[in-house]
């Protein structure tokens, strides 16, 4: 009976399968931004250096960029909170590391998984065409 708990028991563990399927959607990422960046001349795409996925890139007129941008995925169904964002300080760390190139040419991006919902459970940013300046100005 004891070989039975212990199997439950480990099959319950799931940190692994969790930490599997979160690298398989950065590396999915990381394949959009090697199609995205593609036309661009000269570009490096880093994994966990600076943030999850860093790119940068220099275009046919020399001109550099750096996009950051922090992958987030849940072990669970459901939606993201915007306190559970704020609080946890992810768009902080975002602006933290582009403070810390000291340059206009950077852009940032937090990618989640699902939609971002406010306490009220309604969705704060309904896709990706609906960003911060729309919201703000209703």
């Amino acid at each position: 009976m004891a070989i039975w708990k212990n199997i439950e028991k480990q099959f319950k563990d799931k940190s692994g399968s969790t930490a599997k399927n979160r690298l398989t959607v950065q590396l999915s990422f990381a394949i959009k931004m090697l199609i995205d960046f593609y036309p661009v001349k000269d570009y490096v795409i880093l994994l966990d250096c600076v943030e999850d996925i860093a790119v940068h890139t220099i275009d046919d007129a020399d001109n550099e960029k750096i996009y950051l941008y922090q992958i987030k995925t849940k072990a669970t169904d459901g939606s993201y909170t915007l306190t559970t964002v704020i609080n946890k300080n992810w768009l902080q760390k975002l602006y933290k590391h582009k403070d810390e190139f000291h340059g206009d040419n950077i852009e940032i991006a937090l990618v989640l998984d699902d939609f971002i919902k406010d306490n009220k459970k309604k969705n704060v940013f309904v896709n990706a065409s609906q960003n911060i300046n729309s919201i703000a100005t209703e």
